[in-house]
């Protein structure tokens, strides 16, 4: 009965703080409850409002808990509590400097040592990450980040954050069409509900609940140079179980592009895409839908989801689709719970896994805003970059009742990336060929430290150069300076 009553009052940090779109355990503890019908709870729009948390732990379900929904719960609260450590210091390895191949940590060099700040309250909250990375992924190489830093500010109904943080749009577990984790954050200054009521108005209760979310970010080292980006994001829930998504991004303005608000509106409504090829597109933009559906029975919860995204226009609506398609299912034995997973992604314009196989073209180019949908050479969508096929299996085993909070997680993958030539603006996968990469994982958090360790194999069999390893370790150990 205590781990009932202390979970709402462990975030003393402030609903104010955001839980990072990187914190892949807190969102599978969250996701193992929302998909049994235990919290109300959307699952697609990273990173999260701590007052969405705690406000759906708060509202749940009083039906009846299992040993593996309370060990979920538990570990939510231990999250939580890390929020209120005013000091942490961390470093990170990536020793085979290997693009993120999932929604987790995304370690982009080969070492990183880092020093962070943080303090909030139910109204405001702040995070200072200063960071040094050796051999970093991005290009141009930056020795100092502070990605991972934000500040929060929540008004009635609503939050305002800026900071660089890692985003993640969508169902998807490794790849996802337009906004992942594997490119260094965009600055961005973003708008979002803080609060997921449904629409009290009577023809409108049908909606469920729902949230927004409106960004403007300034990508750095891009070209056109001073170019905004600009996101916009609706989900709903008008059934149980049942998670629906659209999403916009766009690239607008920069050197030599119209900076008019005609031009503005004309990107908004989607009116940019220019027929005339002497005249260049005012802007760029992805668009697309998403939908996750999970159904829970007594022995099993079966999670099916799909993410199309169009990167033309045609008629005012997007086409050119690529997807992500995948099926995960979850199930618990009386020591372990277990979470499987098997996704496909094609980043290939309209190919649409093989049903137009002649169609080549790869996604995340553009003629005007020549860095395409790549923030530092890394991609912003799928984490393979645009003209490229993916496959993945993985599975997660998470001991219950486990005192140090341990997890254990495998996967298996396979790509034919870049299949239209090689892409020089793609630093991840550029080179054209078939790369198969596996991924051994292993976590766990006391009050004292939190740690990750991992094996990541990727191997070409056609023997192009990377200019990374075969082989090489991947994690981090965080270390707070209090106690939370």
């Amino acid at each position: 009965m205590a781990l009932w009553t202390a979970l709402p009052a462990a975030a003393s940090a402030g609903p104010a703080a955001l839980l990072d779109a990187s914190e892949v355990g807190i969102r599978d503890d969250l996701a193992w409850l929302a998909d049994r019908g235990l919290i109300s709870l959307g699952l697609s729009t990273w990173p999260m409002p701590v007052s969405l948390v705690t406000s759906a732990i708060g509202a749940r379900s009083s039906g009846d808990w299992s040993e593996a929904d309370l060990d979920a719960l538990a570990r939510i609260r231990d999250s939580l509590a890390r929020l209120d450590a005013t000091a942490v210091v961390s470093w990170r390895i990536n020793s085979a400097r290997h693009p993120v191949s999932d929604a987790g940590l995304a370690v982009r060099a080969r070492n990183e040592v880092s020093a962070q700040l943080q303090a909030g309250t139910d109204s405001a909250s702040l995070r200072l990450r200063l960071g040094v990375q050796q051999q970093s992924l991005a290009s141009p190489p930056s020795q100092a980040t502070l990605e991972g830093s934000y500040a929060a500010l929540r008004l009635p109904g609503a939050m305002v954050t800026l900071g660089a943080v890692d985003r993640w749009w969508g169902p998807a577990r490794a790849a996802s069409p337009i906004l992942g984790n594997a490119a260094p954050a965009i600055p961005t200054l973003t708008l979002r509900r803080s609060d997921e009521s449904a629409p009290e108005t009577p023809g409108l209760a049908w909606i469920g609940p729902w949230s927004y979310e409106v960004s403007i970010g300034r990508p750095r080292h891009y070209e056109p140079s001073g170019a905004a980006t600009i996101g916009i994001r609706l989900t709903a829930r008008p059934l149980p179980g049942l998670e629906l998504g659209i999403g916009r991004f766009i690239y607008w303005g920069g050197e030599g592009q119209p900076h008019s608000l005609d031009s503005l509106l004309d990107a908004l409504l989607g009116r940019s895409n220019i027929d005339d090829p002497s005249i260049p597109d005012p802007s760029n933009e992805i668009a697309g839908v998403d939908v996750r559906w999970a159904l829970p029975t007594a022995a099993a919860t079966w999670i099916g989801y799909a993410h199309l995204a169009g990167e033309d226009e045609a008629h005012a609506t997007p086409s050119k689709w690529i997807a992500t398609l995948g099926l995960q299912l979850k199930h618990a034995t009386a020591r372990h719970r277990i979470e499987w997973t098997a996704e496909g992604g094609d980043t290939r314009l309209g190919n649409l896994f093989g049903l137009h196989p002649e169609k080549l073209q790869a996604a995340y180019q553009h003629g005007t805003y020549v860095k395409g949908h790549y923030h530092q050479g890394l991609p912003i969508g799928a984490f393979i970059g645009g003209g490229g096929l993916l496959a993945s299996i993985g599975v997660a085993v998470i001991p219950i009742n486990s005192p140090s909070a341990l997890r254990y997680a495998a996967s298996l993958w396979t790509a034919n990336v870049s299949q239209h030539g090689s892409e020089p603006i793609n630093a991840a996968y550029g080179l054209p060929g078939r790369v198969n990469g596996l991924s051994l994982q292993s976590s766990g958090m006391t009050n004292s430290l939190r740690w990750r360790v991992g094996l990541a194999v990727q191997h070409r069999p056609d023997g192009a150069e990377t200019g990374r390893s075969t082989v090489g370790i991947i994690g981090g150990i965080e270390l707070p300076l209090r106690e939370p």
